[in-house]
């Protein structure tokens, strides 16, 4: 059963009890990522992420985290370009400790110089592993290249020169602009049970916290494709090739799934049979779906060597002209539908993503969106939408494309001359 209520502040919690298991997630959501800092705080979202585990006034950081290790349950965090959040997953019996111990974290996270001293070194390192991880790093050039200058095309870590200038002051000012109560979804799935959780927030998490005020909305970027190279001396050549996308709160996003798994989704998907079943250019070759609250992007994402980079943008181009005046075929929504369908199903066994589903509902829509709806919903995409779709999305707008390793920027503007060309 799903439960969800709203506080006197604006903090919303949602739970979902599952009566068949013995474990609950519980998850701390706050609406704020790197699209909300402001151009000197880059990488800010990340550092607190990281600096609430160093402990509170009463917590040291090892006492964070054994009370978790010492139940069998564990304890993370991730940020994202709208969205930061904390979870734990424990016993049902040892979530009234989880919420207690993740409240105290992000109301009253100390702080403490030598921690941000000391957590600055392990951001650097991490911003020094994305940097050896081209698989990676060409995602955040290609929202960069999709973006230029807009909030979401920033890099989540940021740059450890600003985290420094800002200071701890300046850490603080964006806690109480940011950790608000308003801002705040809490959900918890599992052994669970909705008063208690309530009860909890409430009194752990919502009266140490400001209430906020209202934010302005980042405006939606606008983009008219571009390309980019990053030369470097490895082995293979990450493409990414993509396009803006529909938004998480706009209908015709099912559809826009739909055509993800058809077009690369899936073993059976276009990209994966023509590119690497077919011809064996690649090892890996995916497309996949970014949602925001006021737009998302489609890309398709190709590891190969150098001498093969022509053929592969080739082929991109040729299945993305194909579905932008061609459409999949109605055997293929129907195939695409069904997997779309599956994976859904397959994954609310899942104590915590039914726990993350429920938050990200109430974020993006005011409401969990309940499973049977959105396959009604999937049911209803018909061929003729996703054609719509794909006509938009691959059909006039600008292609952006990007690529990290051994090969020259004018090189790879010749071999992508066939996707700006079909974009156009």
């Amino acid at each position: 059963m799903r439960q969800c209520t709203t506080l006197d502040s604006g903090l919303r919690i949602v739970t979902e009890r599952m009566d068949h298991v013995a474990s609950a997630s519980v998850g701390f959501y706050v609406r704020t990522g790197s699209s909300d800092e402001r151009p000197d705080e880059g990488g800010i979202s990340h550092f607190i992420e990281h600096l609430v585990f160093k402990g509170t006034a009463k917590r040291s950081a090892l006492d964070i985290v054994l009370a978790f290790d010492r139940v069998g349950g564990d304890v993370n965090a991730a940020t994202e370009r709208e969205i930061t959040y904390y979870y734990g997953r424990v016993l049902g019996r040892h979530l009234p400790m989880a919420v207690d111990a993740i409240a105290d974290m992000l109301a009253c996270p100390k702080l403490a110089p030598e921690d941000i001293d000391l957590e600055l070194a392990v951001v650097a390192e991490e911003i020094c592993q994305n940097e050896d991880s081209p698989a990676e790093l060409v995602h955040d050039h290609f929202a960069a290249t999709l973006w230029p200058g807009h909030p979401l095309g920033r890099p989540i870590l940021g740059r450890v020169e600003a985290l420094e200038a800002l200071g701890r002051e300046g850490l603080l000012d964006y806690l109480r602009r940011r950790y608000v109560a308003k801002n705040v979804t809490v959900s918890a799935a599992g052994d669970v049970h909705h008063d208690q959780v309530v009860e909890l927030v409430g009194e752990l998490l919502d009266a140490k916290l400001p209430p906020g005020v209202d934010s302005a909305e980042t405006p939606t970027p606008s983009s008219a494709g571009g390309v980019f190279c990053d030369e470097r001396d490895i082995e293979q050549v990450h493409l990414c090739v993509g396009v803006p996308a529909f938004a998480a709160r706009d209908e015709r996003r099912l559809a826009q799934a739909v055509t993800d798994c058809a077009l690369g989704g899936a073993s059976s998907s276009r990209l994966f049979q023509e590119i690497r079943e077919k011809r064996g250019l690649v090892y890996a070759v995916y497309s996949s779906v970014s949602l925001f609250l006021g737009i998302g992007n489609l890309v398709i994402y190709a590891g190969t060597r150098p001498e093969n980079v022509p053929q592969v943008l080739e082929l991109v181009s040729k299945e993305l002209d194909d579905v932008a005046h061609h459409g999949l075929t109605d055997t293929e929504v129907e195939n695409a539908k069904e997997q779309y369908k599956g994976s859904t199903l397959m994954s609310l066994d899942s104590v915590h993503h039914r726990m993350a589903r429920n938050a990200r509902g109430l974020i993006a829509f005011g409401r969990p969106i309940p499973a049977e709806e959105l396959i009604a919903r999937i049911d209803a995409v018909r061929p003729d939408d996703v054609r719509a779709v794909t006509a938009e999305l691959f059909g006039s707008q600008g292609t952006t494309v990007v690529a990290i390793g051994p090969i020259r920027d004018g090189d790879l503007r010749a071999a992508a001359g066939s996707l700006i060309r079909a974009s156009g």
